[in-house]
């Protein structure tokens, strides 16, 4: 299968404003994330922006962008818009993998295992999960997954579900989409879940589309607020020290 790798990125974040264009050493964020996910072994790798500021500072770097206008509602109607580009354009790609812009320590090993797994089920979407401590579980801001067989995700919830375990899956948020799957998607209307919960991975599973879940051993960190953007510079600190 080829497989783009998509990247959404829109400028204006509720909780940091302008995070993807905030440096993070030599770099903005999303140029990092772009990096990242440039060394796994995707055959090309798109940024889809919502405004011309992130476009030119991929494209300094660099980087390849497309300026994707509209009213999204999250970052995979954007991938799908921009995949859909790509295919009116003349591209050959037979799907697509959503790589979050405000990642920027993405492990490339874990998009690589994304791509296997695409190969082996065509039919399904693709995400990841690891081992969630019960203590972090009752956090609303981090998904949870529940697995039934053939490590089919059975639901998604901000709650701490399965009610009474003593281990969770915490849910990572990068997808792999076959183009069929894109196609099975396409005009769906939002599900009542996805609207109670506010999780898009509900409408899949509404509509009957099959979500396989593959291990990973923990989140790469994200930069949601200026908390984590802090954090993420002490790494990078770090990780330049100990190179020098």
């Amino acid at each position: 299968m080829r497989i783009v790798g998509i990247i959404p990125a829109r400028l204006r974040s509720t909780r940091l404003a302008h995070k993807l264009l905030l440096p993070l050493g030599e770099v903005p964020v999303v140029v990092r994330t772009y990096r990242q996910a440039v060394r796994s072994r995707l055959e090309t790798v798109v940024v889809a922006a919502d405004d011309p500021a992130i476009c030119a500072a991929v494209q300094r770097h660099g980087g390849r962008c497309l300026l994707t206008e509209g009213d999204f509602a999250n970052g995979t109607e954007r991938c799908m818009a921009a995949f859909r580009r790509l295919l009116d354009e003349g591209e050959a790609w037979d799907g697509f993998i959503n790589i979050q812009g405000d990642e920027p320590f993405i492990e490339p090993t874990l998009i690589d295992a994304v791509l296997e797994t695409m190969a082996r089920y065509p039919d399904s979407i693709v995400t990841a999960a690891y081992p969630l401590p019960p203590a972090q579980a009752v956090d609303p801001n981090v998904v949870k997954v529940v697995l039934g067989a053939d490590r089919r995700a059975l639901y998604f919830s901000r709650a701490a579900v399965p009610y009474g375990a003593s281990a969770y899956l915490g849910h990572i948020g990068v997808y792999g989409f076959s183009a069929a799957v894109v196609e099975a998607l396409t005009s769906r209307a939002p599900a009542p879940l996805e609207t109670i919960e506010h999780l898009e991975q509900l409408r899949w599973l509404y509509y009957g589309l099959p979500v396989r879940v593959i291990d990973a051993d923990r989140p790469a960190p994200a930069i949601d607020t200026r908390e984590d953007y802090h954090q993420a510079l002490r790494m990078i600190e770090s990780h330049e020290h100990r190179c020098a």
